[in-house]
Parts: structure tokens; C-alpha cells; sequence
């Protein structure tokens, strides 16, 4: 469990050497598991924890603290009293970090694994791999549902825009008449989601106006993206699952308070979660 021991400048007090006591699966076994936890991730009760671009491993955890309710219930109280955990390795195919993350009594509903927790591994996966310099691989899927950063495309005509922006990944619609591009949104260098809409001013410009941030606490992601469009934003998904049903994926999480204001144009950036607990 520990390797070393060194003082606050990093000279070495004291090594361990590792004493090899037994080989306690084998290889195959050991490649057969990370297949299936993999799985898990990707169309199981662990999609929370999907990570794109890199290969999530991993399994969901719900303990009922058994002692606690008796106790509860001798008091006269009725109530559920649980442990949630999750844990994962990535990449898959070639490990270089394992996480246990454990939280006691999550008060969000349902409590398990795969709601409470796979969703806290996956940001934990998103900041530690590029950490440790493992490259994203991308399947076919992600790219198209990738971030896209957009290009600049003012000054260009319209027909040289609109293949720019359609090589880009992303959709486009204009704003009034003319041949050239006056002004685009987003704004050049902007990230969204990929499959988004640029608009192509041409002959006009952005209206410098604000609009106001709605909820979307519990939307479906398609309910979600309507909202925001009809006030002239745009939006940026954090999270999600693979193999998903829409109707399941929920936005938990958005940067932008609702209520707030935002210059027109702005990307709102959301959190979503799979409520589907079932394996596929």
C-alpha cells in the first residue's frame, strides 16, 4: 500500500519492497471483468459515469445501514438510512488509476450508485486523464456529439461559411439578406455542443441585448435545448451516457443561475444524468 516515504524536499526516508503473496485471478479472468465493468458503463447502471473519449470501468454500490433503521424504527421513526458507492478504473484496456468514491446517507432520490455517485466519478475521470496525459480516443458516436469550437467565419460568403461550418459538425441559419457574413454566433472560439445551429448574419449583427436564464432543473435534454433557442442561447452538455434512452437524460446541473441574464448568444453549460437504472 505504500511505496515510500519522503520528507517535505523530496529526499527518500524510507522504501518498501513488495512482497508478491499469490496471483489471485487470472489474465483472462483479469480481462473478462474489465469487459464487463465496462459494460456497466456503457449501457448498465454505471452510464452516470461515462466519460468521453476515455474507457470508464466500474461497478455501483447500495448498502442499507440495517442497525441504524432498527434503532430508527425502535424510536418510532420510519426511515431508509444508505451508504451509495461507486467504483471504476480507466482506461479500461490498460488501467492507470482506480477510484473508490463512497457517500453516506446521499440525500438525493433515488439513492444508489448509479444516481448519486457514478455522476461525481465521472468528473473526477474528466480532470484525472488528461492529469495523467492519457489522450482521448474517440468513437464514432463522440465525435459527432463533441464539442465543437467555432471557427470565424466573418468576411467569408455565404456558400464558403456555410461549408466551414458544416465541416465544423455544425448546423447553420442566417439572419437577413445578403452574400457575405456580417457577424456569426457564437462568437469565434466559442465551445458547443456539437449538431448545434450557427446563425450567419448577413448584412446585419448580433443584437446587443440580454435575456433571461430559464430552469432546467428536470428537463429532458431536447426540452432543455428548445428552451434555451427560443432565447437565443446556446448549449454546452457536461456528462451524460452512452446507449441511453433521451427521454431518460436529465439536466441536473446548469452554470448559469436560472433567472439570471445573459448577453444574447451566450452558451449555458448543462450537467445531465441517466435516470434509467436498467441494464442493456
Amino acid at each position: 500500500m505504500v511505496k515510500e516515504i519522503v520528507d517535505s524536499d523530496g529526499n527518500l526516508i524510507k522504501s518498501f519492497d513488495r512482497t508478491e503473496v499469490r496471483q489471485v485471478i487470472s489474465k483472462q479472468t483479469s480481462e473478462t471483468m474489465a469487459q464487463l465493468l465496462e459494460g456497466v458503463v456503457k449501457v448498465g447502471t454505471g452510464k452516470n459515469a461515462y466519460t468521453v473519449g476515455y474507457r470508464v470501468a466500474g461497478k455501483t454500490g447500495t448498502t442499507e445501514n440495517v442497525a441504524k433503521e432498527a434503532a430508527a424504527a425502535k424510536a418510532g421513526i420510519s426511515a431508509q438510512y444508505r451508504i451509495s458507492s461507486f467504483i471504476a478504473f480507466a482506461p479500461a484496456d490498460n488501467p492507470q488509476i482506480a477510484v473508490l468514491i463512497i457517500l453516506d446517507e446521499p440525500t438525493v432520490a433515488p439513492v444508489t450508485g448509479g444516481i448519486t455517485v457514478a455522476p461525481v466519478v465521472r468528473r473526477f475521470m474528466e480532470e484525472a486523464m488528461p492529469y495523467l496525459n492519457v489522450d482521448p480516443v474517440y468513437t464514432e458516436e463522440e465525435l459527432k456529439e463533441k464539442d465543437v469550437t467555432m471557427p470565424n467565419v466573418v468576411g467569408l460568403s455565404y456558400s464558403e461559411a456555410e461549408k466551414k461550418l458544416q465541416s465544423a459538425g455544425l448546423q447553420v441559419r442566417t439572419e437577413g439578406n445578403g452574400d457575405t457574413v456580417t457577424d456569426q454566433l457564437p462568437h469565434e472560439g466559442v465551445q458547443i455542443s456539437g449538431k448545434s445551429k450557427a446563425i450567419l448574419y448577413l448584412g446585419g449583427t448580433v443584437p446587443q441585448s440580454t435575456v433571461v436564464v430559464p430552469d432546467l432543473s428536470g428537463l429532458t435534454l431536447d426540452e432543455a435545448t428548445a428552451q434555451l433557442q427560443s432565447r437565443g442561447l446556446y448549449i454546452r452538455i457536461s456528462g451524460g451516457a452512452a446507449g441511453s434512452d433521451g427521454e431518460n437524460i436529465v439536466v441536473t446541473k446548469q452554470d448559469a443561475e436560472p433567472t439570471s441574464k445573459l448577453s444574447y448568444g451566450s452558451v449555458v453549460t448543462v450537467e445531465v444524468s441517466d435516470l434509467s437504472q436498467r441494464s442493456e
